[in-house]
């Protein structure tokens, strides 16, 4: 066994990998428009559906165990609700908890793509619409192409107007063909990054007390034992 190791690096540890997490990641909040150009995946869609959850009665929220294949009782029971539930039931379930569906999209911002010696990789987290614009090119039944293409792909602009839930505005824009750089050296390094990212190992983890506290709101009973344990596996 090597040498141990105190749970206060432990958290520093921690903390420092969730700030470089959080550079990688572009900020929503603050973004107005962006032009990128999404990773390479192959015969893989480009985007990972990423599902969380969000209640304005107790402030607070947490990503969904179904990102990581985990069967999620709260979405089980949003479900009950919505389909066998009453009237009084569907109205309660409306307004305790939303849920927030993005797709998490591996990409560089034109802006500051990096160097050949450091491709600067990031993920936008991609609302439905501008998902839905990206997947209507590439799928059109004439005219659809992989965007994605290094040489023969296509930039994508992305802006957002106002702020809030119920005020903001999305939209995205697939722009004119070009390579993703006329680097040569550039064009294989982004190729080689692309072969070893993945957005889903970025998810933000599930926080297990939220979650807890989003099932009894919900159901009015404390969450499984068994099934918490099998989260924080």
């Amino acid at each position: 066994m090597g040498a141990p190791i105190s749970e206060a690096l432990k958290g520093k540890l921690r903390n420092q990998k969730k700030s470089m997490d959080s550079d990688l990641i572009i900020d929503n909040k603050n973004l107005t428009k962006i032009r990128i150009r999404l990773l390479p995946t192959g015969d893989e869609v480009p985007g990972k559906e990423y599902l969380s959850f969000y209640s304005d009665h107790l402030k607070k929220g947490s990503p969904s165990p179904v990102n990581f294949g985990i069967e999620c009782l709260v979405l089980n029971e949003l479900y009950r609700i919505r389909n066998a539930g009453t009237k009084e039931q569907r109205d309660f379930a409306k307004s305790f908890v939303s849920i927030q569906r993005e797709y998490w999209l591996g990409c560089i911002d034109q802006a500051s793509p990096g160097t050949a010696n450091a491709v600067e990789a990031h993920i936008l987290r991609g609302k439905r619409t501008v998902y839905e614009e990206i997947m209507t090119f590439m799928a059109d039944d004439e005219e659809g192409e992989n965007i994605t293409d290094p040489h023969e792909g296509r930039d994508v602009r992305v802006a957002k107007e106002g702020a809030g839930k119920d005020n903001t505005k999305w939209t995205c824009k697939v722009l004119d063909r070009s390579p993703v750089s006329e680097d040569a050296a550039y064009v294989e390094a982004f190729k080689a990054v692309a072969a070893n990212f993945n957005p889903v190992s970025h998810f933000y983890k599930v926080d297990l007390d939220n979650y807890a506290e989003l099932y009894t709101g919900l159901t009015g009973n404390p969450i499984p034992v068994d099934y918490l344990e099998r989260l924080n596996d």
